[in-house]
């Protein structure tokens, strides 16, 4: 009898990539990041070609940061977030408070409570959104 044991398929949570804000390169930036690299960017001629493009590379990145400043991948709001109006918004709000209470409670009783406060608030807010 052969038997195949599957393990389920987890997804890896994607780290935070920091982005530079390459939208940002224009007006003043742009003679800041050029005199930013020409003032770091003493890169030497001798070695090998691939170590001296990683280091102009490493160089232009690290000004970029710091001049044109970097943003975080994806936002923090909640997708679709933008068209409910401000009650629906409130209902959410005190869905998210309820979860977060829950998530903190210590005791059994204290999470029966808050799971039943977190219910409430969630059909609430199921509500209001439909």
């Amino acid at each position: 009898m052969d038997v195949e044991i599957r393990s389920a398929i987890r997804r890896r949570r994607t780290v935070r990539v920091f982005k530079v804000k390459w939208w940002n390169l224009k007006d003043e930036n742009v003679t800041r990041i050029c005199e930013r690299i020409k003032e770091e960017g003493k890169w030497r001629v001798e070695g090998d070609s691939n170590e001296i493009w990683e280091g102009m590379a490493e160089c232009i990145w690290r000004s970029a940061r710091e001049v044109l400043g970097v943003s975080r991948e994806g936002s923090g709001r909640m997708k679709g977030a933008w068209w409910w109006n401000n009650e629906v918004k409130g209902k959410v709000k005190v869905k998210q408070e309820k979860y977060k209470a829950l998530v903190d409670s210590r005791t059994d009783e204290e999470k029966e409570a808050n799971r039943a406060q977190y219910r409430f608030a969630k059909k609430e807010a199921k509500k209001q959104w439909r």
